[in-house]
């Protein structure tokens, strides 16, 4: 089994790597567009109350019952996630921050690593270096 602190070591490397990238060329697509799941204590952590009536009311929160979290639609009329401002997330250092915050574009999955496909970053090749020492460490990209 390939080491995972090597590989989160990595991971965090090439996702700091793509940050201006992501503000400047992608325009945080990421933040933009698609949808997360999230806790409650995530969700209160992403919006104020007055963007989160918003986002209830055009319908782009969705309570999933019996599990305990929350769809974030991020195509609204906000722009995208209510915790970005410029292209720049105002909640990033925040340890309370989504998991998938964190980890996104780049995921580790047992032995193998999956790199989102929609991804701009990805798209354009950024992190051709950072898959090499992945599969030096033994990690399969999927």
């Amino acid at each position: 089994m390939p080491k995972l602190k090597d590989a989160e070591l990595i991971a965090d490397k090439a996702r700091e790597s793509i940050s201006d990238f992501c503000i400047n060329e992608c325009h945080a697509f990421c933040c933009r567009k698609g949808y997360i799941m999230v806790r409650l204590h995530q969700l209160n952590q992403m919006t104020t109350k007055e963007k989160r009536e918003i986002l209830e009311k055009e319908g782009n929160i969705k309570e999933l019952f019996y599990s305990g979290k929350f769809q974030v639609d991020f195509t609204n009329s906000l722009g995208g996630c209510p915790a970005l401002k410029d292209n720049k997330c105002t909640i990033h250092k925040n340890p309370e921050r989504p998991e998938v915050c964190h980890e996104f574009p780049i995921f580790i999955l047992g032995d193998k690593i999956k790199i989102s496909k929609k991804c701009p970053a990805n798209q354009n090749n950024k992190f051709y270096p950072f898959i090499k020492q992945f599969q030096e460490l033994g990690y399969e990209l999927i």
